[in-house]
């Protein structure tokens, strides 16, 4: 293990953290708050940290793709328990653990609180909340590989290992300017949400803040009742875009931007993402209409919902608590779906859904005439046979976590539907609880530590955390 360019990597990786603690410290000197002292504190830690990391030499700046996966998950850990500290030393009453659990919830734009009150937090906490999910919705080693000088091996595998899906499609050749785009996309589409929600007469603050948390497809809000407080159509209808537009792969706007929309139009990953969202709507729109007696607050309702759930955003209008058991246990098969790769959404991702279903076909196929020989396609690409395995793999390993998780959660003597929905919410990074609670406040330190892991664990795609934890990892080299 190359750990001279682990620590380094690291240092640069909290030099951006530090930088990016100034915008919540900023908000708290012009409020006037009491976290003044906390992120000044945390902002110290973190650049003594990271001058420490950077001046370590690197010599040997060769880089495995073991060694991308390892720096990415310490990374990410590292990143987290900073970033817990605004919370835990602004004297609010809440313990470190639960700290760590809202930051990395925040990072991994899962949106699950354990805030039972978010109203009465000053508003530097909820910024920082809210940037949490924009900074880890696009990846934060992928902001550095975009702006720091690099190794372009290293960023290769770095970013192959932080970019969710199965398959890490690149825009053009080199990975900086492959991040750079990634980035400029990103950014604008942020910023055009948060001008439009300004548009629409919500103060700079929450259309920002709004903004954030929708483009990393998080779901933290400043208020309790989340986007229901607003009780806005416009607003809603804002959101519900851009919740979709979030969950679809970046590589479709860049195609976009270089004029050749019908190549991203043919995409079979969009089109049945459409198609998911489009049924599901249908189906929970006529399911909850008994409850509003109006198809246009049904159709509101259960569109808003869908997007939310689907795109792992978690934002609420309604108590889906109060919706029919047809309505909510779809919007669990949804949590399981989440948008596309390439996305800034979680869940298994469409893609992968695609790869099994056909790989399902062709087995069945092979089945009946067992002389068959065929290619698996999608977009009228050969997959590969390893990427098909992966996915498998991929899905064998979270579906075992999830078991895994379930029955240590259980241990906390919850129904069914709460300890179930509280490890596949974590898992697929949507963040909403099914069942009696709409905070994970009440879970024992044991189990908030399982979730912890499983959201960095959706967020990263099982891989980085499972190699950060395996014998040979620490051996002196990897080859």
């Amino acid at each position: 293990m190359n750990y001279k360019m682990l620590f380094h990597t690291v240092g640069q990786i909290l030099k951006v953290e530090a930088g990016l603690l100034l915008l919540p410290l900023f908000i708290a000197i012009v409020k006037g708050e009491k976290t003044i002292f906390a992120f000044c504190l945390t902002i110290a830690l973190t650049a003594i940290l990271s001058a420490i990391f950077t001046l370590i030499p690197v010599r040997k700046k060769q880089m495995y793709a073991p060694e991308g996966l390892i720096i990415v998950a310490f990374s990410w850990i590292i990143m987290s328990m900073i970033g817990a500290l605004p919370l835990y030393l602004s004297d609010l009453g809440f313990k470190y653990i639960d700290c760590l659990f809202e930051t990395v919830s925040g990072f991994s734009t899962t949106g699950a609180t354990i805030i039972e009150n978010v109203d009465i937090l000053p508003k530097s906490i909820n910024f920082w909340r809210c940037f949490t999910h924009w900074i880890g919705g696009m990846g934060i080693l992928v902001f550095v590989m975009a702006l720091l000088p690099n190794n372009e091996m290293r960023s290769m595998y770095i970013l192959r290992a932080e970019v969710p899906g199965p398959v890490t499609g690149k825009l053009v050749a080199k990975t900086k300017i492959n991040a750079r785009i990634l980035y400029a996309i990103y950014i604008s589409l942020t910023l055009f949400e948060a001008f439009l929600l300004r548009v629409g007469g919500n103060t700079l603050f929450d259309s920002v803040t709004l903004a954030f948390s929708t483009a990393g497809t998080g779901g933290f809000c400043s208020y309790n009742a989340s986007i229901g407080v607003y009780n806005s159509a416009y607003t809603e209808i804002v959101i519900i875009v851009f919740m979709i537009l979030f969950s679809l792969n970046f590589n479709l706007f860049y195609l976009m931007l270089i004029k050749q929309a019908k190549r991203a139009f043919r995409s079979e990953e969009l089109f049945t993402f459409v198609g998911i969202v489009f049924v599901s709507f249908l189906i929970i729109t006529a399911n909850i209409y008994p409850l509003y007696n109006s198809i246009g607050e049904s159709a509101r309702n259960s569109l808003f919902w869908v997007s939310s759930i689907i795109s792992t955003t978690g934002f609420g209008t309604v108590d889906i608590n109060a919706w029919p058991k047809l309505s909510q246990h779809l919007l669990l098969i949804l949590m399981f779906i989440g948008g596309c790769v390439g996305s800034t959404a979680g869940g298994l991702k469409i893609s992968r859904i695609i790869i099994i279903f056909k790989n399902f076909i062709r087995g069945l196929k092979r089945t009946l005439s067992p002389g068959t020989v065929t290619t698996l396609k999608v977009d009228g690409t050969a997959v590969s046979e390893e990427t098909v395995h992966g996915v498998t793999t991929y899905i064998t390993i979270i579906f075992g976590v999830i078991v895994t998780s379930f029955l240590v959660v259980s241990r906390d003597n919850f129904d069914l539907t709460t300890s179930f929905t509280s490890v596949v919410s974590c898992v697929n990074n949507v963040g909403p609880l099914l069942g009696g609670f709409t905070t994970f406040a009440s879970f024992s330190p044991l189990s908030k530590i399982v979730l912890i892991f499983d959201m960095l664990i959706g967020r990263l795609e099982v891989f980085p955390i499972l190699v950060l934890f395996a014998k040979s990892t620490w051996k002196k080299a990897i080859k």
